[in-house]
């Protein structure tokens, strides 16, 4: 038997290049969403194909989920203040701005090579078309074990397996 564990270099205080949760929830009473996915906090974008410098860029999110069901095939787009300073769904499940006399903006740098921001708090968004559905999109960090937590545990199951071999034997 033979185990393998693999991750990725992780910080103790939760900042750096990690991966950044986006939970969005909110809209219309009658018919509310849940959205969540991942973004690496400072994203590759790809080509000029990708971005609009001044407006906005568009990426594929990480394990994007909707309302519990996994999504495959659906980009996102953000935009700058010039905007509306707020996010798409390429599927028009959601189009979101800041409301009137917000200047939130969910990234900053150039559209080619953008920087995700962690948010303090909860940040209110409005459906774009109609301009009354509210939404709320909090940002936290994904967080990582360090790489010793799973060397201690992948020691700790190795034991296991001798203390096994040496029982039945």
């Amino acid at each position: 038997m033979c185990l393998c564990f693999s991750a990725r270099t992780a910080k103790a205080d939760g900042g750096g290049d990690g991966d950044l949760l986006y939970t969005l929830t909110g809209g219309p009473t009658s018919d509310p969403i849940t959205v969540t996915f991942e973004l690496p906090q400072n994203p590759n974008i790809g080509g000029p194909d990708n971005y609009d410098m001044g407006l906005g860029f568009q990426i594929d999110p990480i394990d994007l989920t909707i309302d519990g069901t996994p999504v495959d095939n659906d980009c996102l787009y953000f935009y700058s203040l010039l905007g509306g300073g707020g996010l798409q769904d390429n599927n028009s499940t959601f189009n979101l701005m800041n409301p009137d006399g917000s200047n939130t903006m969910l990234y900053s740098g150039p559209e080619s090579n953008p920087t995700m921001l962690f948010m303090n708090g909860p940040v209110t968004l409005t459906d774009y078309d109609s301009g009354t559905e509210t939404y709320t999109l909090t940002v936290s960090s994904v967080t990582a074990p360090e790489p010793t937590s799973l060397l201690l545990l992948a020691s700790g199951i190795i034991a296991l397996c001798v203390m096994r071999k040496f029982r039945t034997a």
